[in-house]
């Protein structure tokens, strides 16, 4: 399981804006294994709040695949710099990789 790349538009935006989030990430495994259930979760989080945005199980066989999610960001989420933590897991390893945003009001 290896994450090749991951982008977030716009990195600047403001609560109530919308944000895309795509993560690009490669599955492999010994020939025998057909498919294998990823997990894929996306949190938003800084200092003073998080925020689960998304959480979804596909079924996938060896290769490489994109995903990409679009969000509102909470009128609740404080001003300032926050993470976005994409976790992708296979139910044994999980790779997680940090995308900054700043928001504004």
């Amino acid at each position: 399981l290896i994450i090749n790349d991951s982008t977030i538009t716009p990195q600047i935006t403001e609560t109530g804006s919308k944000v895309e989030a795509s993560v690009n990430y490669t599955f492999l495994g010994p020939e025998t294994l057909k498919s294998l259930t990823i997990t894929e979760t996306r949190i938003l989080t800084n200092r003073r709040k998080s925020f689960e945005l998304d959480k979804r199980e596909r079924s996938r066989e060896q290769g490489t695949y994109s995903s990409t999610v679009k969000f509102t960001v909470s009128e609740d989420m404080p001003t300032g710099y926050c993470t976005l933590h994409t976790m992708i897991s296979d139910g044994e390893y999980t790779k997680t990789v940090k995308s900054e945003v700043i928001i504004n009001k």
